[in-house]
């Protein structure tokens, strides 16, 4: 026993000795404070690397110099100078062996990475920045939202307002309001896109509020543009309006291209709202006239093309509309963005289906269906695999410090709990030995059933969160598919005029189309029309051309004839359809049609 307390009093040394030398961080210089400090509470980016500029080089440690070129680096990145950035940063070394400087670098690297469009790897620096020892609550509130930006991008509004909500949790811990307000402004981009108006209009008014406090115009322009996109899903275009030009007005004040492009973008989208397509044109066009000299500037010329084929297609100039949808599948990000490029391609698929080119809209709605099936799936596999290596990530709730009292302190709770430990250990150790063999067995055995029961719990929970995300995208996912089966559907039949053959069934058009009879009756009753209407509606819409081209010779044939050229095989179901779809006979309408003809030759 008295070995025991011997072995007890030091290892309580030991301890108390580690606890003392390990809650003693050595202290960065004001400047660098001061600089970390300013970099988190947004958009001062100039003042950082003026307090960088302060630091005296013969007084600062390696640790230190890098730390310098990491935030300089990250606000060269936040202020649009992403490539100088990226320079910058890939000349700092990494310090493996210091837990303090790699929560940084990981930090600041997933947000370089995450700018520059590098979405599986800002994912896992971030993920490798989250699960460190080493952790400051202000990055990682800045790092969950950067996790939450690339949910937005993957379409993974689940997972984006998870990354949210915790990083705003964290926002006001450190009590950073700003970084709140612009959390609930991102927010309510999500909530929209779930179709939550109310709780959308209420985060947006909130981050209004908060950011009026602080006389931020670059984010107060941001939640104008959340307002904006409000109005138009709500059906105010007018409400809409004024939030578009009080952007323009900012962005005069602000002297940005990004803000002028995006400023320009909204008012051509709310002018085409409210069928202004003259002023839509001149605002899309600035946009195209900027310099392409910003980080966003890809995106935002993308965008203009693709509205501006939208306003050419309305007013019936599809060649012209055309080629803006080619110029903007050409500029199209290689990474993230996968509804612009489905929405660019579906375009496409319209634009040259407006053209009479079947054969390539064929080829673009495939495309549009590959960035769905193929590359939205890979990359978000990616990342997914990232997730399943941390998988406690999104479960573990942080409670950090505010200051460095508050650390100590906890670290000493630490490890007075580790000592407690100890000598519940040496205790328990004492007792064993007192105990029967088959005790120590029988104890062994309890704790094993203990464990593996906390693993099977654990496991299932694991696997009902799996399943709730699946069940959350299932229906958004079938309701796509269905959509571009049944856009493939139409393009299948008006190619070589499919509809028109005799042997039409849906198991023949599902063979045709290398899907299955499910499949494609689901995909035609999501559109609420019959399979049968569907052919019948092909086959009318021919005769009335035949019935209107003089010079087509069959149109000297008889209705009968005609109906089966079209490729009805009974005249009764000719009929039926023909009046069902026009409130006429065939005879009926090519006689008024003849009627017309006659009385413009006079």
């Amino acid at each position: 026993m008295k070995k025991n307390l011997y072995i007890l009093a030091g290892c309580i040394s030991v301890f108390l000795c580690y606890a003392c030398s390990k809650s003693t961080v050595t202290p960065y210089p004001e400047p660098l404070v001061n600089a970390i400090s300013l970099f988190y509470q947004e958009n001062q980016n100039e003042k950082v690397i003026a307090e960088i500029d302060k630091l005296n080089s013969r007084q600062s440690t390696d640790e230190i110099k890098r730390m310098a070129s990491l935030f300089r680096a990250a606000a060269l990145c936040e202020s649009e100078k992403t490539d100088s950035a990226s320079v910058l940063f890939r000349s700092i070394q990494p310090i493996p062996d210091n837990d303090r400087f790699m929560f940084w670098y990981n930090s600041i690297s997933g947000l370089i990475l995450f700018r520059q469009d590098n979405l599986v790897n800002a994912y896992e620096a971030l993920l490798n920045a989250t699960n460190s020892r080493y952790k400051d609550i202000r990055a990682l509130a800045l790092n969950e939202r950067t996790l939450a930006r690339i949910a937005f991008v993957l379409s993974d509004q689940h997972k984006g307002i998870e990354w949210l909500t915790l990083s705003t949790q964290h926002f006001e811990q450190a009590g950073l309001e700003k970084g709140k307000a612009i959390n609930l402004k991102s927010l309510g981009r999500f909530y929209m896109n779930n179709g939550s108006y109310a709780k959308a209009l209420q985060a947006l008014k909130t981050a209004e509020r908060i950011i009026s406090r602080h006389n931020d115009k670059e984010e107060t322009f941001y939640i104008y543009i959340g307002f904006i996109d409000y109005c138009l899903l709500t059906n105010q275009p007018k409400e809409a309006r004024y939030y578009a030009y009080k952007c323009l007005d900012l962005s005069n004040r602000i002297i940005k291209n990004s803000f002028y492009s995006l400023a320009y973008n909204n008012i051509a989208e709310v002018d085409m709202k409210l069928n202004k397509y003259d002023e839509a044109l001149e605002y899309l066009n600035k946009t195209l006239q900027l310099p392409s000299n910003y980080r966003t500037a890809t995106i935002r010329q993308t965008y203009a093309h693709v509205k501006l084929s939208d306003i050419y297609l309305t007013m019936n100039m599809p060649q012209k509309a055309l080629q803006h949808l080619l110029i903007a599948s050409q500029s199209l990000p290689h990474s993230g963005y996968l509804e612009l490029k489905q929405q660019t391609y579906y375009k496409l698929s319209n634009a040259y289906r407006a053209v009479n080119n079947s054969q390539s809209a064929y080829k673009a709605l495939e495309t549009a269906k590959l960035y769905q099936d193929s590359t939205s799936n890979s990359l978000i596999k990616s990342i997914k695999d990232l997730y399943n290596t941390n998988i406690e990530l999104t479960t573990t709730t942080f409670n950090l410090q505010k200051s460095r009292a508050t650390e100590h302190k906890q670290l000493t709770i630490a490890f007075i709990t580790i000592i407690f430990l100890v000598i519940t250990g040496i205790i328990t150790s004492f007792l064993y030995r007192q105990l029967h063999k088959k005790n120590n067995v029988l104890i062994s055995l309890i704790q094993k059933n203990i464990q593996l029961a906390e693993d099977e719990r654990r496991l299932r929970q694991l696997q009902m969160e799996d399943n709730k995300r699946k069940n959350t995208r299932k229906v958004s996912e079938n309701n796509d598919k269905n959509l571009q089966l049944f856009e493939l559907l139409t393009l299948w039949l008006e190619t070589d005029k499919n509809f028109s053959r005799k042997d039409l069934t849906l198991d023949t058009v599902a063979k045709g189309l290398n899907t299955n009879r499910e499949y494609l009756s689901r995909a035609i009753s999501e559109q609420d029309i019959r399979f049968n209407d569907l052919i019948n509606k092909y086959r009318v819409e021919e005769v009335i051309a035949i019935f209107s081209d003089p010079h087509n010779r069959s149109n000297k044939f008889n209705l009968a004839v005609i109906g089966n050229i079209a490729g009805f095989n009974s005249n009764s179901v000719f009929i039926d359809a023909f009046r069902k779809q026009t409130g006429m006979t065939p005879a009926q309408f090519r006689s008024n049609l003849n009627k017309q003809s006659d009385r413009r030759k006079f």
